[in-house]
Parts: structure tokens; sequence; C-alpha cells
């Protein structure tokens, strides 16, 4: 098992949706990108969302700010196998309480998949009495098909 470092949050004060994953791959961490692996979903999912397109990392980044979205991750450090959620394990969470008194217009987060939403929505809930809901992973070793999953992801990005 290696020992993996997330990324900072990808935020404007101003946000009020907070995505939170687990932590990225090590495609990701390689790019400093977030869903930087060509076959995660995440990045296809919000350009048929919100119909935009992307030439650059730079453009993704900007379309969140541009719709007050943030982005960030459940664990600031683990260790796993490779890439595999199922294997996370010693995770450290993010500072979760600093972040929601930086961002206090952040009204809604969306857990992507099984793992983030199984942490986070206590923290959340119960410590920050912000609603937190379920979204299908993004990750293409989910079983679902990417217009099942638009579906899903559009109504609690609206």
């Amino acid at each position: 098992m290696n020992m993996y470092e997330g990324f900072l949050p990808i935020s404007t004060t101003e946000d009020t949706i907070l995505i939170v994953g687990s932590m990225p791959s090590e495609t990701s961490i390689a790019k400093g990108e977030y869903y930087g692996h060509r076959s995660n979903d995440f990045w296809p999912i919000i350009a048929k969302i919100w119909d935009v397109s992307f030439d650059s990392y730079a453009d993704k980044v900007s379309t969140l700010h541009t719709r007050r979205v943030a982005l960030w991750d459940v664990f600031a450090t683990c260790t796993r196998e490779r890439s595999k959620d199922s294997s996370i394990k010693n995770g450290e969470i993010n500072n979760f309480s600093q972040f929601f008194i930086d961002h206090p217009h952040i009204r809604k987060v969306i857990a992507n998949g099984k793992l983030a939403h199984r942490y986070f929505v206590s923290i959340a809930e119960n410590e920050l009495g912000i609603p937190c809901y379920y979204a299908p992973s993004t990750s293409r070793a989910y079983p679902m098909s990417l217009d099942k999953k638009v579906a899903l992801w559009e109504p609690l990005l609206s």
C-alpha cells in the first residue's frame, strides 16, 4: 500500500454547491488535476449537463467557478492500493469545519460515489446541518451508462 496526498479544493468564497470525492486517482495526482484519468466520467457528465466543452483543465476549473460549484475530496491523505477506493486505509479527513467557515454560501453537498457519501454524510448533515446527496460514482468502474449517470447527476446540480 502506498501513501497518497490529495489536492487543495477548487473553490471560491461564493460557491453554493460542494462536490466531494474520495481521493484522486494515481493518474489525477500525477497530472495535478481532479478527475484527470481519461476514463473518468466526471468532466463528460459536467459537459453534458451544462452544455459546455473544455479545451483545457483551466476551462474546467473556470466552469466550476462560473457555476459556483466547489470541488474537494473527503480525504487529505490515505494509504491504498493503486487507485482503489475499496482499499483506502488510514484516511485523514480534510478540515471541512474550516472549509465551511470560509465558504458560508454552501447549501448542498454532492458526494461522488458511495465511499465519499459514507464518510461525508455525517459531517455535512450532523455537524454542519447541510444536506448531502449521493450521486453515482463517475468512475467507469461503476457499472452504469454515461447517460444514466447524467440523468442522476443533473437534478443535483440545479
